[in-house]
């Protein structure tokens, strides 16, 4: 008579006999079980009797039980130790609870959902045990114990997984299924896994999906993406088309991957101010707005367009800034711009890289002689070789102004040095 009052068939496991047992519950009754309350909804079949714990008579019926909603309450108990109460579908129902702890039978008995602990079958072969429990198809392996001489028995369990099924007293809704029986993780598969009474309850999908009809789909308006559903018109990793990502500097909008608001920020706290992969378009290296480093290639074609970066490196046109990542102090070179090495060193103060060339300028030829031993940090145009400046290498001839300073070599300009 142990209570449990869900909507579940409770957990139980055991030596089983006979079938289970079913009452019509009563219905709208006084939740106090002190006093049982008005009586239940009358149930079905049979000849009115008492209800439980209060009074009414069921018209031509079983009366219902009194007390609590839905007949859910202690109402169900059926005066067995042995046996688990509960209320399913505003039906009493009773299985043999597990044979230990409080719904174990004493030894030497077995339970039943009809009579409760009974003593079990004297004998003296395996063959009066046959006999005794001839006919029930829910008993195992019937045997004589020889040393308590009593009939022994496995409850019947087809699919092996200690769950006898409901027709035999256990809890089993699904005698053929292992994966079947109460305590078992409820699936999207359409059917009642843990023997609630309920398919699905409780089954959850991944991705976002939900579960329905007996399988995972993703809700309106998302679309199931390779096992992630994602709304087309918001999402920055599918925006209009699974698998399509909008840019660090963009957002999904209506479908399409649009630049997001610039943020602020000062080129003096720019590694603060803005996110990974942005740099500080701060004019004049003092306030400007967070933007997205641009892509190396392509660089716009053109003659060189000098420009001095905050970090004073002299940059051979705007576009590299942005790929680098520096904000313009002004137009032109720096002058005199950060100082390097005559070995053709990283410029002193950080932030030199591999695109950092030494730029050995000179006045004029006088000054080669001897050679320069520093020069002004420059970063030029990696892609292209512009013959479009010409000046006069130390110690050759016409060459190159974007060679000269790629190549780190001594030079001079030479107004007679032209295309």
């Amino acid at each position: 008579m142990r209570m449990r009052t869900y909507i579940q068939l409770c957990l139980g496991l055991v030596v089983a006999s006979s079938c289970v047992v079913s009452l019509a519950c009563g219905g709208g009754g006084s939740p106090d079980p002190a006093t049982g309350g008005s009586g239940g909804t009358p149930g079905n079949g049979g000849s009115g009797s008492t209800a439980t714990g209060g009074t009414n008579t069921g018209g031509g019926g079983l009366g219902g039980t009194g007390g609590g909603s839905g007949g859910c309450t202690a109402s169900c108990d059926d005066g067995f130790d042995c046996t688990v109460d509960s209320c399913l579908n505003s039906k009493c129902t009773h299985s043999i609870g597990p044979n230990s702890g409080v719904t174990a039978c004493p030894a030497g008995q077995y339970c039943t959902v009809e009579k409760g602990c009974v003593a079990n079958p004297a004998c003296a072969t395996d063959e009066q045990c046959a006999e005794s429990f001839k006919g029930d198809a829910c008993k195992t392996n019937i045997k004589c114990d020889p040393k308590s001489s009593v009939c022994l028995f496995d409850a019947l369990d087809k699919d092996g997984d200690k769950h006898p099924p409901i027709s035999c007293g256990g809890d089993d809704c699904d005698d053929s299924a292992v994966t079947i029986h109460p305590g078992v993780t409820e699936m999207c598969n359409g059917k009642d896994d843990d023997c609630s009474g309920l398919i699905d309850d409780g089954a959850t999908c991944a991705g976002g999906a939900v579960c329905t009809s007996g399988s995972c789909t993703c809700p309106s308006p998302t679309t199931d993406c390779s096992g992630t559903c994602a709304d087309l018109a918001t999402s920055d990793t599918h925006c209009g088309t699974c698998d399509i990502a909008c840019t660090a500097a963009q957002a999904c909008q209506s479908g399409k991957c649009a630049d997001k608001p610039d943020k602020p920020c000062t080129w003096a706290n720019s590694q603060t101010d803005c996110p990974s992969g942005f740099y500080c378009a701060a004019p004049g290296c003092g306030s400007g707005v967070c933007r997205l480093k641009q892509p190396m290639l392509p660089y716009p074609p053109g003659p060189k367009d000098l420009q001095c970066g905050c970090d004073g490196f002299t940059y051979w046109k705007p576009a590299i800034t942005e790929y680098i990542g520096t904000a313009i102090a002004h137009a032109g070179r720096c002058d005199p711009g950060v100082k390097c090495d005559a070995n053709g060193g990283c410029c002193p103060g950080g932030g030199c890289d591999y695109y950092v060339r030494c730029n050995y300028e000179v006045p004029d030829a006088t000054s080669c002689s001897p050679a320069p031993t520093t020069g002004t940090c420059w970063v030029p145009d990696e892609m292209i070789w512009e013959p479009i400046a010409y000046v006069h290498q130390c110690g050759g001839g016409c060459a190159y102004e974007l060679q000269m300073v790629k190549s780190s070599q001594p030079h001079y300009p030479d107004p007679s040095c032209t295309p």
